[in-house]
């Protein structure tokens, strides 16, 4: 059986696990650490390749709790990081070494098989419940019954919290990030200034992922499933339902249907090393490994930054260059099925420096005059109506003020209001977005210097200069409703 890290690093997991209780200095700390980053991060490949595979048309309950457990994922990986960072150390993520690789075991988890990149199935979603067991087992569904105690990522964090304690650390403000409640479903990546701090960090992890000793829920989140049991509604095909006296029990009168069977994309397992030869995936690849180069040098960099801001968002669009890879037949010698992701941790690219100058094409106004309706059809126009993950189609629902008002994860759509009561064009996110300017068009040949984003919309085809002259032309003359 192949060891998700290469033996260094799975070998240091096993000692700190079985021969040493908790980690006696600080750099022993760090070693746990750094080793948490790396289990965090070997969750999210995973986890979002069965949330990808689910088609718009599949449940959307069910689609919905893949996103929120990816989601949290990242935050973990987020609050290990902070705590590295506040220890002084510059966590490890963007190396060959530190990234998962697949089909592999994961350390601290007593599985079945090894763990490997599939589409959406229920026996995926069970070998996803043997990496969030709880740390007691899980709470039968019937009745509590005391279960045995074995070893599991819980315990490996247990380890941590206790060193925290013992060791009692400070911790520095540099490097630390923090991104809003609007990235994370209601959650906040906070910092760590304090022990209490850490040790509230670590318990969120603990408590999201496989619950408490008595309770299948999250106590600092009222209402909210741990991982585990948001899965396992998936492997009984109905609903949790919560107690008054804080239990929860499956619900039969809630049941939670399966997608059928055409609304998950025909992806094969992928195969060790991935598809280093199909240009679709080489491009999903590098997208990864751009996004996981970002979270580097957001957790490298003191003082404020952009990073992990547009690491999150590059996440949010690799699932449209994903799909697009499962939707595809597999030519020889890679046999039946579809492509699928690989998440391969590749070199960057070179990028290509741009002409000296770049003259920014002067806003053409339309003949018609141009309203906020028209600004929604266009934009409806570009992701052909559909349903689109990451940020979604927040410009349907919305009034022209709110619009205008808007933020896609942290970053404002229009530039500030001008005198005179005009948007300045060239400035505002939302045409840069669809003109392929950085931090956009990291897709675009050859992309823009700075660029690390794609253009929008992420996979289709660009929208027509001709319509983002109109959307410049409505920010010209104030956004008018």
């Amino acid at each position: 059986m192949a060891d998700p890290f290469p033996p260094v690093l799975s070998g240091a997991f096993r000692e700190l696990m079985a021969d040493t209780p908790y980690p006696a200095t600080l750099d022993d700390l760090t070693d746990y650490l750094q080793m948490a980053v790396r289990l965090e991060h070997f969750t999210l490949p995973l986890y979002l390749t069965a949330y990808w595979s689910l088609k718009p048309a599949a449940g959307s309950k069910v689609r919905a709790v893949f996103r929120s457990v990816a989601m949290e994922e990242m935050l973990h990986l987020g609050l290990v990081c902070n705590i590295l960072a506040g220890l002084g150390a510059t966590p490890e993520i963007a190396t060959a070494t530190a990234v998962p690789h697949y089909p592999d075991v994961m350390p601290g988890v007593e599985s079945t098989a090894p763990f490997q990149l599939e589409p959406f199935s229920t026996t995926q979603v069970g070998r996803f419940l043997e990496i969030e067991q709880p740390q007691h087992g899980p709470i039968p569904d019937a009745t509590l019954e005391a279960v045995p105690v074995f070893k599991t990522i819980g315990d490996f964090y247990d380890a941590i919290a206790a060193a925290l304690d013992t060791l009692n650390p400070t911790f520095l403000p540099d490097r630390q990030q923090k991104l809003g409640t609007e990235w994370f479903d209601g959650q906040e990546l906070f910092a760590i200034a304090t022990v209490a701090d850490a040790k509230r960090a670590i318990r969120i992890i603990k408590e999201q992922g496989e619950g408490t000793s008595d309770t299948q829920g999250v106590p600092s989140t009222p209402g909210e499933l741990a991982h585990y049991y948001r899965f396992n509604q998936i492997c009984k095909q109905m609903e949790y339902t919560e107690q008054p006296d804080g239990m929860w029990k499956l619900d039969p009168a809630k049941p939670l249907p399966l997608p059928p069977a055409d609304a998950v994309y025909l992806m094969a397992p992928v195969p060790a090393g991935g598809y280093p030869d199909v240009p679709a995936a080489v491009a999903f690849d590098q997208a990864y490994s751009d996004m996981v180069r970002l979270l580097q040098v957001a957790w490298s960099t003191a003082g404020p930054n952009t990073a992990l801001d547009d690491a999150v968002l590059q996440m949010y669009t690799l699932g449209v260059a994903a799909q697009k890879l499962m939707a595809t037949p597999r030519n020889l010698p890679y046999g039946p099925g579809n492509y699928g992701p690989a998440f391969r941790f590749v070199a960057a690219t070179a990028v290509v420096p741009p002409p000296p100058t770049v003259p920014t094409p002067p806003p053409v106004t339309p003949p018609t005059a141009v309203d906020f309706a028209r600004v929604q059809q266009i934009l409806d126009a570009a992701v052909t109506g559909e349903d689109i993950g990451a940020h979604g189609a927040f410009w349907r629902t919305q009034t022209r003020d709110a619009f205008v008002a808007h933020k896609v994860f942290g970053k404002p759509l229009l530039a500030p209001l001008l005198p005179g009561g005009k948007f300045d064009p060239n400035e505002s996110n939302l045409v840069k977005a669809l003109e392929g300017r950085a931090p956009f068009g990291s897709d675009v040949v050859p992309p823009p210097a700075g660029a690390n984003l794609r253009r929008m919309p992420a996979g289709r085809p660009p929208v027509p200069q001709a319509q983002i002259d109109e959307i410049r032309a409505w920010l010209t003359a104030g956004a008018p409703a």
